[in-house]
């Protein structure tokens, strides 16, 4: 897959809170051995949630955690994608 995401952030004191969207392109499921082929999903839109604590002497740094909620879709059928994420990142000011 190759996700596009669009988050708009709300700062409040060492905290970042964000909401948005996720635009997974080509989700790809393969397997090998037992399980094996392959399945391509249709591209997905879905939502995402993250929290992170600022750090450093500018708030430069951040930590936390990151929601995605999405489903894949083949024909009819329907697979639940979500997904919890740690984040960790530097902010260039």
């Amino acid at each position: 897959r190759y996700p596009v995401d669009f988050l708009q952030f709300y700062i409040v004191n060492d905290w970042r809170f964000g909401a948005g969207l996720s635009w997974h392109f080509n989700p790809t499921l393969e397997g090998r051995g037992v399980i094996a082929g392959k399945v391509e999903f249709d591209n997905a839109m879905g939502f995402l949630l993250e929290a992170d604590y600022l750090a450093g002497l500018n708030r430069e740094i951040f930590l936390g955690a990151r929601l995605t909620l999405i489903e894949y879709e083949v024909g009819t059928e329907s697979v639940g994608a979500d997904s919890l994420g740690a984040v960790v990142g530097w902010r260039f000011q």
